[in-house]
C-alpha cells in the first residue's frame, strides 16, 4: 500500500485506495507530506529482511564491526523516523532496526534482550551469592528474632492455661468417673502438643527469615522459654520434660512456619 510521509515529524499516513498526495493539504504537525524515496520505501518490508552474520559474528559482535567504521542509521519501521542512537524510536515507541548502506545490519530488540538476559543472570547470580555469603556469616544470636519468640511463648502460655482451666472444670465435673478424668486428661496433653507446634511455626513464619535454620532455633527457643516458665507452677520435672517435649515439636512447628511462608511468597 502506498503511502506519504511527512517532511517535518516523520509521521506516515497510508494511502486508501484512488488516493494521492493531492488529497492532503499538510501534515498535522504543519509540515510538507511528500512521497518517500526509494531507500525508505523499501525498508517497509523490514521484517522480511534477513540478519546478516558473516563469520559466525553474533549481534552484539556485528555491532561492534559497525562501529569500526562509519555508525549505523537507526530507522523506526513504524514511522520511518531516523535516529542517530537507541533502541526505541522517541516519536511513535517503535523498535529501532540499525541500518548501514541501505542494509540491515542489526536488530536492536534482538541485541536490547540478549543483553538483558545477561544483565538480569549476573544480577541473580550476584544476589545469591550474596545471600550465601550472608546466611554463611550469621551466627547464633544473630538467627534469633526476640519478638517473634515472645510471640510464640505468650501465645503458647495463654493457651495452656486456657486448657489447664477448662481441664480443671472438667476434674471437678469427673472426680468419681475415671473415663472423664482419662479424657480430660488426654485432651490437654494433645491440646499442649498442638499448641506447641502453633507457637513454633508462629514464631517462625513473623519472622524476617526464610532460613530453615533460623525457624528450628527460633521455635526450639520457644517451646523452651514456654516450658520454663510453665515449670514455675507445675514443677521442675515438668520443666525439664517440657523442654524435651514442647522444644522438639516448636521446633517442627518452626520448620512448618518457614515452608509456608515461602510459599505463600512464590
Amino acid at each position: 500500500m502506498d503511502y506519504v510521509i511527512c517532511e517535518k515529524c516523520g509521521g506516515r499516513y497510508e494511502l486508501a485506495e484512488g488516493e494521492s498526495l493531492d488529497n492532503f493539504e499538510a501534515c498535522q504537525c504543519g509540515g510538507t507530506l511528500k512521497y518517500p524515496e526509494n531507500e525508505l520505501k523499501e525498508a517497509e518490508s523490514l521484517e522480511n529482511w534477513d540478519i546478516p552474520h558473516e563469520n559466525n559474528l553474533n549481534v552484539e559482535e556485528t555491532f561492534k564491526e559497525v562501529g569500526k567504521n562509519d555508525k549505523p542509521k537507526f530507522i523506526c519501521p513504524n514511522c520511518m523516523g531516523e535516529h542517530g542512537e537507541g533502541i526505541f524510536c522517541s516519536k511513535c515507541g517503535g523498535r529501532l532496526i540499525a541500518v548501514k548502506e541501505g542494509k540491515i545490519i542489526s536488530n536492536t530488540k534482538s541485541f536490547d534482550e540478549q543483553r538483558l538476559e545477561r544483565l538480569s543472570d549476573n544480577a541473580f547470580r550476584k544476589v545469591a551469592t550474596d545471600y550465601d555469603d550472608y546466611r554463611e556469616s550469621k551466627n547464633f544470636s544473630e538467627r534469633i528474632n526476640w519478638l517473634s519468640i515472645v510471640a510464640g511463648v505468650v501465645f503458647f502460655v495463654i493457651s495452656v492455661f486456657t486448657s489447664l482451666l477448662l481441664s480443671f472444670y472438667l476434674f471437678s465435673n469427673s472426680y468419681y468417673n475415671y473415663s472423664g478424668f482419662i479424657f480430660a486428661f488426654s485432651a490437654l496433653v494433645v491440646l499442649s502438643c498442638i499448641f506447641a507446634l502453633v507457637s513454633g511455626g508462629l514464631a517462625a513464619f513473623i519472622g524476617i527469615s526464610k532460613d530453615y535454620d533460623d525457624g528450628i532455633i527460633n521455635g526450639f527457643l520457644v517451646g523452651a522459654i514456654a516450658s520454663v516458665i510453665l515449670g514455675f507452677f507445675g514443677g521442675i520435672s515438668i520443666a525439664f520434660m517440657g523442654i524435651i517435649v514442647f522444644g522438639v515439636l516448636a521446633t517442627i512447628g518452626g520448620v512448618i512456619g518457614i515452608f509456608v511462608k515461602k510459599q505463600m511468597d512464590e
